[in-house]
């Protein structure tokens, strides 16, 4: 039994198996009906409640200290009484029974993560990258 779930890419697009995060075919009638009019004509599965995912921007953080310069996008996924949040550029998630549980989630997971990066003086590839992320998009106060 597996999950699968539509992918989209400007190569074109494919089913993947979502449970073993594998590709299960590329799909030439997807990429034929992105390539023909940008409108996919699939059917979402039950377990996504019927919703595509979406992309939002964050533009404030609820966070007194910090400011935004730059909105952050997220992408919003839906599964069966869950929302996803996830920060794709900063590799960072929230999680909630709606759209804004999740972002609020995945807003105090951005914040967190900055003020434990910006005080570390050795920081690996990924925090490092994270960071200098972090500094363009926002701004203490």
């Amino acid at each position: 039994n597996m999950t699968i779930s539509p992918w989209y890419s400007t190569g074109g697009a494919a089913l993947i198996d979502v449970d073993q995060e594998r590709l299960v075919s590329p799909s030439p009638a997807l990429s034929q009906d992105i390539a023909s009019d940008d409108q996919p004509t699939i059917s979402w599965p039950d377990f996504a409640g019927g919703r595509a995912p979406k992309t939002v921007f964050i533009r404030d953080l609820h966070d007194s200290r910090l400011d935004m310069q730059d909105p952050i996008p997220a992408s919003l996924e839906f599964s069966e009484g869950q929302v996803s949040a996830c920060c794709y550029d900063l590799e960072q998630f929230g999680i909630g029974n709606d759209e804004f549980e999740a972002l609020d989630d995945l807003r105090a997971t951005i914040v967190e993560l900055y003020f434990a990066l910006k005080g570390e003086p050795r920081l690996g590839p990924l925090p490092e990258r994270q960071l200098s992320y972090l500094k363009r998009a926002l701004r203490e106060r």
